[in-house]
């Protein structure tokens, strides 16, 4: 059984109209924001600028030999000033890191909370927060380590990548230049690093927007989320590969909506949790079209969209709830 992307954008529509507004409760959708608000805490919200590279001045090529540090005298000033404070410096560091981690694993796992609170709520048309909260502990604390382990692994990556790149500066500081060696280990570093926060950072994805409905529904463990969603895109890798194409896209749009609700607010929906209030609608929409799309995976997983209006018989296929067993 698979579930057509394109589709799930109409259907999903449907159900987030029917979810906030069908009747409207006040009430309901305030509660509803905080279960969103709690599964996005502390994540980046909207869009984020692009980063451009900055060409060599002059359109020519690079040096091939050391590139001379400016003004040597004045850095080998700097190098001796800074270095009885090295110590300081690294004990700064690891506390921040310590600090960063504690902190992160906090927002982490509120955020594995929040994440089955809301397939919950969406999934059954309901706007609860004790009832998903103590109901999914169990599955979302899977979730929480699984993501705690990965990100963990990330951090540290990042942290010797940075320790790389600030012993390759250190070195051409004190060298009074800065050898093709120095610079090659701290592009390598950083371009390794790169690639490495970049898979933590589609296993995250993953683990939230496709194996968390998955372990809703059939509760399994986070690995065997990871094997079933596996082999739902290998059975049909186009579906998938749309979804993704199409879900860059709304993305985007939720992006403009929030840029919108910013500036329409004067600035308000930049406060935590009132800015959830205010485009709540684009990020229930969000959330709906991957629980759509996964209910087309598998018999078991209709019950993920069973408030679709029952309008065609392919939506019915997809979303009426299971017989009773």
């Amino acid at each position: 059984m698979s579930s057509s992307p394109v589709a799930a954008l109409s259907t999903a529509l449907a159900s987030t109209r029917r979810q906030l507004f069908e009747p409207f409760d006040a009430a309901r959708y305030a509660a509803l924001a905080f279960c969103v608000w709690l599964a996005q805490l502390g994540g980046a919200g909207g869009m984020s600028p692009g980063v451009g590279g900055n060409p060599v001045p002059g359109g020519g090529a690079r040096p091939s030999g050391p590139i001379e540090a400016p003004d040597s005298a004045q850095l080998q000033e700097v190098t001796t000033t800074l270095a009885p404070w090295l110590p300081v410096i690294a004990a700064g560091v690891i506390v921040a890191a310590v600090v960063g981690f504690v902190v992160g694993a906090g927002l982490l796992w509120l955020q594995s909370r929040g994440t089955f609170m809301v397939i919950h709520n969406l999934a059954k048309g309901e706007s609860a927060v004790v009832e998903p909260w103590n109901a999914h502990a169990k599955p979302a604390n899977a979730l929480f380590r699984f993501r705690l382990v990965v990100n963990a692994l990330g951090g540290l990556v990042a942290l010797a990548a940075g320790g790389v790149i600030a012993w390759a500066v250190w070195g051409g500081l004190v060298a009074g230049a800065f050898a093709p060696a120095l610079v090659a280990a701290a592009v390598a570093a950083g371009a390794i690093a790169a690639g490495i926060l970049l898979v933590v950072g589609i296993l995250d994805a993953c683990s939230t927007e496709f194996v968390a409905p998955v372990m809703y529904v059939r509760r399994g463990s986070v690995r065997q989320g990871f094997r079933d969603v596996v082999g739902f895109a290998t059975t049909d890798p186009g579906s998938f590969l749309l979804y993704l194409l199409l879900r860059v896209v709304v993305g985007i749009g939720v992006g403009v909506f929030t840029v919108l609700g910013t500036v329409l607010t004067c600035g308000f929906a930049m406060l935590p949790y009132v800015g959830t209030l205010v485009v709540l609608p684009a990020l229930v929409y969000q959330r709906m079209y991957a629980l759509h799309f996964m209910a087309g995976q598998a018999d078991d997983l209709r019950t993920l969209a069973r408030l679709v209006p029952y309008e065609t018989a392919a939506e019915r296929m997809i979303t009426e709830p299971l017989p009773a067993r």
